[in-house]
Protein backbone atom coordinates (compact mmCIF):
# COMPACT_ATOMS: atom_id res chain seq x y z
CA UNK A 1 0.00 0.00 0.00
CA UNK A 2 1.18 3.65 -0.75
CA UNK A 3 1.63 6.30 1.89
CA UNK A 4 0.78 9.88 1.39
CA UNK A 5 4.18 11.58 2.05
CA UNK A 6 2.89 15.11 1.16
CA UNK A 7 -0.88 15.46 0.93
CA UNK A 8 -0.39 18.77 -0.89
CA UNK A 9 0.48 16.59 -3.83
CA UNK A 10 -1.88 15.68 -5.82
CA UNK A 11 0.02 12.78 -7.82
CA UNK A 12 0.51 11.28 -4.13
CA UNK A 13 -2.87 11.47 -3.51
CA UNK A 14 -4.28 10.64 -6.61
CA UNK A 15 -2.01 6.78 -6.31
CA UNK A 16 -3.30 6.05 -2.93
CA UNK A 17 -6.93 6.95 -3.54
CA UNK A 18 -6.70 4.72 -7.02
CA UNK A 19 -5.62 1.75 -4.98
CA UNK A 20 -8.14 1.83 -2.45
CA UNK A 21 -10.65 1.83 -4.90
CA UNK A 22 -9.25 -0.65 -6.41
CA UNK A 23 -9.31 -2.77 -3.07
CA UNK A 24 -13.53 -2.63 -3.56
CA UNK A 25 -13.61 -4.02 -6.95
CA UNK A 26 -12.26 -7.53 -6.06
CA UNK A 27 -15.46 -9.96 -6.22
CA UNK A 28 -15.95 -13.23 -8.13
CA UNK A 29 -18.30 -16.39 -8.37
CA UNK A 30 -17.32 -19.86 -9.78
CA UNK A 31 -18.70 -23.22 -9.89
CA UNK A 32 -17.01 -26.29 -8.29
CA UNK A 33 -17.79 -28.65 -11.32
CA UNK A 34 -19.15 -32.09 -9.61
CA UNK A 35 -17.08 -35.49 -9.47
CA UNK A 36 -13.62 -33.27 -9.61
CA UNK A 37 -11.73 -32.30 -6.22
CA UNK A 38 -10.06 -28.97 -7.46
CA UNK A 39 -11.11 -26.15 -9.38
CA UNK A 40 -8.82 -23.57 -10.75
CA UNK A 41 -10.53 -20.01 -10.88
CA UNK A 42 -8.10 -17.67 -12.94
CA UNK A 43 -9.08 -13.88 -12.34
CA UNK A 44 -6.53 -11.14 -12.96
CA UNK A 45 -6.53 -9.16 -9.87
CA UNK A 46 -5.22 -12.44 -8.04
CA UNK A 47 -1.26 -12.12 -6.76
CA UNK A 48 0.31 -14.82 -4.80
CA UNK A 49 0.18 -12.39 -1.80
CA UNK A 50 -3.74 -12.14 -2.08
CA UNK A 51 -6.19 -13.64 0.21
CA UNK A 52 -9.34 -15.76 -1.24
CA UNK A 53 -11.99 -15.71 1.33
CA UNK A 54 -14.51 -18.48 0.25
CA UNK A 55 -18.79 -18.15 0.87
CA UNK A 56 -21.24 -20.49 -0.32
CA UNK A 57 -23.99 -19.42 -2.89
CA UNK A 58 -26.22 -22.16 -3.22
CA UNK A 59 -27.22 -24.96 -0.42
CA UNK A 60 -25.06 -27.42 -2.31
CA UNK A 61 -22.29 -25.24 -1.18
CA UNK A 62 -23.50 -24.61 2.33
CA UNK A 63 -23.30 -27.90 2.80
CA UNK A 64 -20.31 -28.88 1.95
CA UNK A 65 -17.95 -25.41 3.10
CA UNK A 66 -16.51 -27.42 5.57
CA UNK A 67 -14.65 -29.24 3.17
CA UNK A 68 -13.75 -26.38 0.71
CA UNK A 69 -10.36 -24.69 1.15
CA UNK A 70 -8.09 -22.18 -1.02
CA UNK A 71 -4.82 -24.82 -1.41
CA UNK A 72 -2.58 -22.65 -3.72
CA UNK A 73 -2.40 -19.23 -4.88
CA UNK A 74 -0.46 -17.59 -7.68
CA UNK A 75 -0.41 -14.46 -9.78
CA UNK A 76 -3.87 -14.87 -11.89
CA UNK A 77 -5.34 -17.66 -10.30
CA UNK A 78 -6.02 -19.95 -7.40
CA UNK A 79 -7.35 -23.46 -6.36
CA UNK A 80 -10.06 -24.69 -4.47
CA UNK A 81 -9.61 -27.67 -3.26
CA UNK A 82 -12.78 -29.64 -2.54
CA UNK A 83 -14.70 -32.96 -1.67
CA UNK A 84 -16.16 -34.56 -4.95
CA UNK A 85 -19.93 -34.99 -5.19
CA UNK A 86 -22.80 -35.36 -7.79
CA UNK A 87 -23.49 -31.89 -7.53
CA UNK A 88 -22.19 -28.75 -8.58
CA UNK A 89 -21.57 -25.92 -6.02
CA UNK A 90 -21.84 -22.10 -6.63
CA UNK A 91 -19.19 -19.96 -4.80
CA UNK A 92 -18.74 -16.41 -4.22
CA UNK A 93 -15.00 -15.18 -3.42
CA UNK A 94 -13.41 -11.71 -2.10
CA UNK A 95 -9.49 -11.23 -3.27
CA UNK A 96 -7.45 -9.39 -0.31
CA UNK A 97 -4.37 -7.94 -1.45
CA UNK A 98 -4.87 -7.60 -4.57
CA UNK A 99 -2.37 -6.54 -7.55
Amino acid sequence: MKIIRDPSNPRQVKEVVDQIVRQFDNTGSAVLAANTTKTIIQNPKVTSMSKIMLAPRDANAAQRMNATWVDQVSNGSFTVNHDSITAARKIDYVIFCIG
